[in-house]
């Protein structure tokens, strides 16, 4: 299926539940695919074969990207899935490429990592004016993030929903929920009125508050 007329330019764009392929497969940078295994080849030599760039802009990719300098010396197959998805999005970046796209990027990391790179992508975006296509089946990661969410109904049809709260009720009704949207609507029936929370520091300090 071509999505590129879904995506919107400038913007963080999530496609939920969709068959993908043609679009992976096109002209756009993807992190969809992070290989297996790697010939006997340095990190550093590896960045250099992908970007032909000064070791500065090499070490600066890296930052983005939270990855210590020291990683250059190791050899590309002993690095952790997350590391190699670092390193794919880090030659992105070097490339300064328009459009990045994701495929399910939040299986591969922790909390911590997760709410870094969402800073990161926003400020892409907003700063930089770069693309953000994600490609995800589930939609925890997409909270606070994502500009528009393209979902398909029940109807075989695709749906656009712009700056989406998470909390729209036809929404709700194409997509599993979110874990904190799930438990606010399940305290709100039960009679404590705490307000819908995206934000899960907000959503702890408001039951502190109810209780």
């Amino acid at each position: 299926m071509e999505i590129n007329e879904f995506v919107k330019k400038g913007k963080i764009n999530a496609f939920n539940h969709l068959h993908l392929a043609p679009f992976l497969e096109s002209e756009h940078p993807s992190l969809a695919k992070v290989a297996n295994s790697y010939n006997d080849v340095l990190v550093h030599d590896y960045i250099f074969f992908k970007t032909s760039c000064e070791e500065k802009r090499i070490k600066d990719g890296l930052k983005l990207v939270a990855l210590p300098f020291e990683v250059l010396s190791k050899k590309m197959q002993v690095l952790s899935r997350s590391e190699l998805l670092k390193i794919e999005l880090s030659i992105l970046l070097i490339r300064n490429v328009d459009t990045i796209v994701v495929y399910q990027f939040d299986f591969n990391f922790m909390e911590k990592e997760l709410l870094y790179f969402k800073k990161l992508f926003k400020k892409l975006v907003s700063k930089y004016g770069k693309t953000i296509v994600l490609l995800d089946s589930k939609i925890d990661f997409m909270i606070d993030l994502v500009d528009r969410i393209v979902v398909r109904n029940f109807k075989n049809e695709l749906e656009v929903f712009v700056n989406p709260t998470f909390y729209e009720e036809h929404l709700l009704e194409l997509l599993e929920a979110p874990k904190i949207v799930d438990f606010v609507n399940y305290v709100n029936h039960c009679g404590k009125k705490i307000g819908k929370y995206t934000d899960i520091k907000e959503l702890i300090k408001a039951i502190y508050r109810e209780v």
